[in-house]
């Protein structure tokens, strides 16, 4: 079995702490229980799609369930830094947009 080093927020340190108490189990076989049960779901979507599309809408939906459950964590974590960067994949021009956004405001008057 190999090692890793995962950072924890307290607050998730707490529950899993909590949690492994009430199961009688070590915190780290609870993460491995907790891991394998979240790999299982991505993978049981994941072979659904690769039955029933191409590959690359497979590989997108992959990507796009690993995105879901990071930010999940980055928003348990730190909601401001979870935020940060939402835009990132967005074509616009962000002085265009603010410019569109307060001429709506002179419109409202």
């Amino acid at each position: 079995m190999s090692r890793t080093l995962v950072d924890i927020p307290a607050n998730m340190l707490t529950q899993l702490t909590e949690l492994a108490s009430k199961l009688d189990i070590s915190r780290a076989e609870l993460m491995r229980k907790i891991l394998s049960t979240e790999l299982q779901a991505i993978e049981a979507v994941l072979q659904e799609h690769y039955q029933a599309d191409s590959m690359d809408k497979a590989m997108e939906l992959h990507k796009h369930l690993l995105e879901e459950v990071a930010l999940k964590l980055r928003i348990q974590a730190d909601p401001l830094e979870a935020a940060f960067g939402l835009w990132k994949d967005h074509a616009v021009d962000g002085v265009e947009y603010q410019c569109k956004l307060r001429a709506e405001w002179d419109r409202h008057q």
